[in-house]
């Protein structure tokens, strides 16, 4: 019954027009519970929307956490941290800026290089920890980041690169001096 108007019987025996629409009596009298009844139920939706964009904020979060990319270290902390035997100690920077000053005991593989991660899998073993270091901090902890991807365990980053680390009074190997 699409758009049959008709007129019933309302309080104090008046008539009042009334629309039906497929069963349902839509006119002047049922007008106010039907739009809270639809305010309502638009409500409860947009609850159960933010509720699903909470959890799957909440999801996405505990992802993340979970595949934690990797710790950055204060000199000191990674001076101490680099004197365990297992670490492997990685500068990233370019063979020019390793040639001229690099920390004591430290493998060169720069992650400039296209073949940056495929070198570290081939040279270093994924289940002992890496300390990476760069000049400033940026490429290191770009590098850190790819090995965390490529599933190394434990990737340390020394925060302010090398030259934190010389300001700190750590030491270095430097180039022989050019007369």
């Amino acid at each position: 019954m699409d758009g049959v108007e008709g007129v019933e019987g309302g309080e104090d025996g008046e008539g009042v027009e009334v629309k039906r629409r497929r069963g349902r009596a839509i006119g002047k009298e049922g007008e106010g519970e039907k739009k809270e009844e639809k305010n309502y139920l638009c409500r409860k939706r947009l609850r159960m929307r933010r509720r699903i964009a909470v959890m799957m904020a909440t999801l996405a979060a505990l992802v993340g956490c979970g595949a934690q990319k990797f710790t950055t270290l204060s000199p000191d902390s990674f001076q101490e941290s680099i004197k365990d035997a297992d670490i492997q100690l990685v500068d990233v920077r370019t063979a020019e800026e390793y040639a001229e000053q690099h920390i004591p005991g430290a493998v060169n593989i720069d992650v400039y290089a296209d073949d940056f991660v495929d070198q570290c899998l081939n040279r270093l073993d994924k289940e002992r920890p890496i300390a990476v270091y760069c000049r400033t901090g940026r490429r290191s902890a770009s590098a850190a980041e790819q090995l965390r991807k490529a599933g190394f365990k434990k990737v340390l980053n020394l925060e302010g690169g090398i030259v934190g680390w010389i300001e700190s009074g750590k030491p270095v190997n430097r180039a022989p001096a050019n007369p």
